[in-house]
């Protein structure tokens, strides 16, 4: 009976937590309408090109079969973050008033509000990783060793890679925090093992299903082009402009060497421009049948070559810059040449997303992070304050390793470290 109520209870305390973040939302929703941003374009309208892993455009591509237009689309992203946020509020609070007020912090978070309304993955990414995080530190609060919460953490990986390609990086600092936890240490490899297969039992089905159609394992066509943007700085001088062997190899030839420097690879330009060698590629190659996949597959393989050859370079002329420019000048992402794309479509409210100057958003971010790492340093009990610093730092350090900076990759992390800050404030009355 004592368990009943003890279940009754947090059901409500989910249903209140859920029904104060979501309403909260659905007011920065009604006020703002949708916002677009450049690759908005793609996952709405090239839903089935595989540019993204696919669970985000499927999931745009279902919510306008069930209601033309992105008004239900900006509804859903923002009733799945509130769920998902209620949980983790609702597994952290251990009484009514620290749940409200938990409750309201959440719900008026601007960063986590902002994505809400995007058409972007990023609200969807979120929502998953509090998930992730609820699930290891239930793993790692445990005393007794559960092999239900471990494979579950690799499933939930594992849809977070379905999501964006950067989830891979959730794996890489799980592995950092179960080094570091003194808790189920001696079943490392086993805990490991199991989270690996939880992960593939997610990704193979659909690894599977692209090499059937398109030749390849890889889920994100991005990844491989990508990888390409950045290792671009070091084309000129190599092996392999000299002797270039790939179709793709052979197709950079025809270019001016002087395109393949250090602003287009950390601007992106080199996989976003239309006009770039990748892109020009991608449109000869389609009248053969070659979608984008297996391009971005071969730019990856070339990628990798360069990276290989000159992995001192590949740190000096890309990683460094990468990592440093919010600061050499103010950056305008928009996508105001988008908007009539889609104004007109059953969309009478779009607005452009832009973020000028985002070393500000940047330096705030870091400001949050280093106030938690001071926190953790004068009392390192919260094992909540272990785990997302951790998956922060990974994030943070890694980031800059295999993508182009921008702005709202880092800011995912806002609402998490936003979270920390509450708990280690409040962690007496608190689950941290």
């Amino acid at each position: 009976m004592h368990s009943l109520l003890q279940i009754k209870d947090r059901w409500k305390n989910f249903l209140l937590a859920f029904i104060v973040i979501f309403c909260l939302k659905l007011i920065y929703v009604s006020h703002f309408g949708v916002r677009v941003q450049e690759d908005s374009n793609n996952y709405i309208f090239n839903v089935f090109d595989f540019e993204y892993p696919p669970l985000y455009p499927y999931f745009l591509y279902l919510s306008q079969r069930i209601s033309p237009g992105l008004e239900l689309a900006i509804i859903l992203q923002s009733f799945i973050f509130s769920a998902c946020a209620a949980l983790f509020v609702t597994y952290f609070s251990t009484n009514r008033k620290n749940l409200l007020l938990f409750s309201v912090l959440m719900g008026l978070d601007p960063i986590s509000s902002f994505f809400c309304t995007d058409i972007m993955s990023e609200s969807l990414f979120i929502s998953i990783l509090f998930l992730c995080i609820v699930l290891i530190h239930a793993f790692f609060r445990s005393e007794k060793y559960s092999f239900l919460l471990v494979i579950s953490i690799g499933i939930t990986a594992g849809v977070l890679s379905l999501v964006r390609f950067s989830g891979i990086l959730f794996i890489i600092a799980f592995f950092v925090i179960a080094a570091i936890t003194p808790a189920h240490r001696k079943k490392f490899l086993l805990t490991l093992l199991i989270i690996l297969v939880g992960f593939q039992f997610i990704l193979l089905p659909v690894r599977f299903k692209y090499k059937q159609v398109f030749g390849t394992y890889t889920i994100s066509g991005n990844s491989g082009a990508t990888l390409w943007n950045n290792a671009s700085v070091l084309y000129c001088n190599s092996s392999v402009a000299k002797n270039p062997v790939t179709d793709f190899e052979k197709s950079l030839s025809h270019y001016d060497t002087s395109l393949f420097n250090q602003y287009n690879a950390i601007k992106g330009l080199q996989v976003n421009s239309s006009q770039s060698p990748f892109r020009s590629y991608v449109s000869q190659q389609n009248s053969n049948q070659l979608g984008f996949l297996q391009a971005s597959n071969e730019a990856g393989n070339t990628a990798i070559k360069l990276i290989k050859e000159h992995p001192l370079k590949y740190f000096t002329e890309f990683v460094v810059p990468n990592s440093t420019q919010y600061f050499t000048e103010g950056q305008t992402l928009t996508a105001k040449a988008y908007e009539d794309n889609f104004t007109g479509k059953h969309l009478p409210r779009v607005y452009s997303s832009s973020v000028s100057y985002p070393w500000i958003e940047w330096m705030a971010l870091y400001a949050l992070l280093l106030i938690c790492i001071i926190l953790y340093v004068l009392d390192k009990r919260p094992l909540i304050a272990q785990i997302v610093l951790t998956i922060s730092c990974c994030y943070m350090v890694i980031l800059p390793f295999i993508s182009p900076l921008v702005i709202r990759y880092e800011l995912i992390l806002f609402p998490l470290l936003l979270s920390c800050l509450f708990l280690q404030l409040t962690q007496v009355r608190m689950r941290a």
